[in-house]
């Protein structure tokens, strides 16, 4: 829910923040605590990179906490492994040559993106989006009973189905063999009248 109420807040589709998430958390070595940083970071990352999803900053900062920068450079920061290395492996910690962290440097990225017209209706449509998410969500707990009736049921159909379709099959290829020789000699008649 925390992740979702996020994503609604930020000017990202739901589902690019939860895909994201997903990352972070492979990321952050299952610490969903860390993995929510990765999360706001990326965000802030993407919204001040204009043509950058989250994503892309989310593989940047993968590749930046195995000490890879490369990546981090297309976002502005210049952060080098020394520099990552003397953070004591601490992508949070980690300062450029300027002294900037990553959090300092993209601070606010996301809320500053949401403020504007694209991100405003990006909000717009993430809450809606999450409304009709729950709506399903909570049908599908009350059709749950009703479902479980049914499974025996579509079951049994399913066992019926190849069979009655077999006897439709043999039954049509039956008319087939017994009504084409009587309308051959009427397709003959006709089919002259209609090539002229």
């Amino acid at each position: 829910k925390a992740l979702r109420k996020n994503a609604n807040e930020t000017p990202f589709e739901t589902s690019e923040v939860l895909s994201a998430a997903t990352r972070a958390v492979q990321i952050a070595g299952g610490d969903t605590a860390k993995g929510m940083k990765f999360v706001k970071l990326a965000e802030d990352m993407a919204a001040l990179n204009p043509g950058k999803t989250i994503s892309d900053a989310m593989e940047a900062l993968a590749d930046a906490d195995m000490g890879e920068m490369e990546r981090l450079k297309e976002f502005g920061f210049k952060g080098s492994k020394e520099e990552y290395d003397a953070a004591g492996g601490d992508l949070f910690s980690m300062k450029d040559a300027r002294g900037k962290t990553l959090q300092g440097m993209y601070k606010g990225g996301a809320g500053k993106l949401a403020k504007t017209s694209e991100g405003k209706l990006s909000t717009v449509k993430g809450n809606i989006q999450s409304g009709v998410a729950d709506a399903g969500t909570n049908l599908l707990e009350k059709l749950g009973p009703a479902l479980s009736g049914l499974i025996p049921i579509s079951e049994q159909i399913a066992a019926a189905l190849p069979p009655a379709i077999e006897t439709v099959i043999n039954g049509l290829t039956q008319v087939g063999q017994t009504v084409g020789p009587m309308i051959e000699p009427i397709i003959s008649a006709i089919g002259p009248l209609f090539s002229a």
